[in-house]
Parts: C-alpha cells; structure tokens; sequence
C-alpha cells in the first residue's frame, strides 16, 4: 500500500505539470446548392476571465477551414473563391504561396485573404489558415467575443461550372485554441514536478518489486 500511494502521488503530480487547453469552434454555411454565400462573420467566444482563474494564457491558435462536401464531380475541378475581410491580423495562410493570400498588418488592424480551394471528388475539407499567437495576449482575454472575419466565397473564374448537389453546401469554420498553466510563482517548476513525480513512480516500483520478491 505504501508504495501504491508514492505511485499515485506520482501520477497526481505528473498530470498537475501538464498545460491545459480549451477550443472554441464557430463556423457559417452557405445554403445548400448554392455555389456561393453572403458575407458573414466568423464570430468566436473569448476565453473570460472566469474560465481563466489564476492561470497564465500561453498562447492561442487560430484556424481556419474551407470546405465544400458533395461537389460534383467533374472533368475538370470545382473551384472557390474564399474571401476574408476584417480578419483578425494575427491570422495568416501556412500555405502562404499564391493564388491564396493574406496581407497581415499587426494586432487591432484589418486584413484581407484569399483562399481558393479546388478538388475533383465528392467532398473534401481544406485547411489553409493558422496561426501561433504568443503576442498580445490580454486582447484575447476577457468576456463576449471577438470577430475572427466577415466570409465571402464564389465560383472562381477559371472554372465557372464549379457546383455542387442538391444537399451540398460551402463552409468556413474557425478554431481557436486557448492554452494555459498554473502560475508558477512560489511553486515549483513543472519540469521540477515532473522530474520528482517520475522519481517517486520509479522508487515505488522498485520497492513493489523488492517486496513481491521477499
């Protein structure tokens, strides 16, 4: 029993060393068979103070997916124009390569992106949108919401017969991704935690082992 409970202490203080997350997810769609919709807001709640407690916010991640799902397949590709404005700035393209764009400014400015996604089979979700923040963080902190972009998406011009079924329908969702960790100050370091908390684990199996043996 003894060295269950160095064991579990063990294990209790390995888990408190690990970083929490918590995602918001928010999205808008189009009608469905319709080949394009109206400009709408990707608006995301804000991670409240509340939910915060006493922790350090670390860093938050912004992505974006474009998607279409039964498109009609064709000879050639069904092709989209996804286009954001009012985007948050801290949000970027990974594939930064043309044609898809996005002109970032810093935080509290606007930007404008272009995402074109194209695919030959019935379905299919794209991510192109994402990024790190580690900067700037108290602007994400604290209650109601903050607008990730206004959408807009269309046919593109290089392939007007782009469609979709009947049931088909184009999407942008956002994920935003909170995470965080217990204040450190006057506690130890996680990696001290962890380092005792594997220490204790291992003492314990050992004396489990002597034990059995005997």
């Amino acid at each position: 029993m003894k060295y269950f409970g160095l064991a579990a202490a063990a294990l209790m203080m390995t888990i408190s060393a690990s970083a929490a997350t918590i995602t918001v997810t928010c999205s808008v769609a189009g009608t469905n068979g319709a080949n394009n919709f109206a400009s709408a807001a990707l608006n995301c709640a804000q991670l409240t103070a509340v939910q915060l407690g006493g922790n350090t916010l670390n860093s938050v991640e912004i992505q974006i997916s474009d998607s279409f799902n039964q498109g009609n397949p064709a000879t050639n590709p069904n092709i989209f124009d996804f286009n954001y404005t009012a985007i948050d700035p801290d949000v970027k393209l990974l594939n930064s390569g043309l044609p898809n764009t996005c002109l970032t400014s810093g935080t509290g400015s606007a930007s404008t992106c272009e995402d074109i996604i194209s695919g030959q089979i019935t379905g299919g979700t794209f991510y192109q949108l994402g990024n790190l923040i580690t900067t700037n963080l108290a602007a994400y902190v604290g209650s109601g919401t903050f607008a990730v972009a206004d959408v807009g998406v269309s046919v593109d011009a290089s392939a007007p017969n782009s469609s979709l079924t009947a049931s088909g329908q184009l999407g942008s969702t956002a994920f935003v991704t909170y995470s965080f960790s217990a204040p450190t100050t006057g506690a130890p370091e996680p990696g001290s935690m962890m380092l005792l908390g594997s220490g204790l684990l291992v003492a314990g199996l050992i004396g489990r082992k002597k034990f059995v043996n005997k």
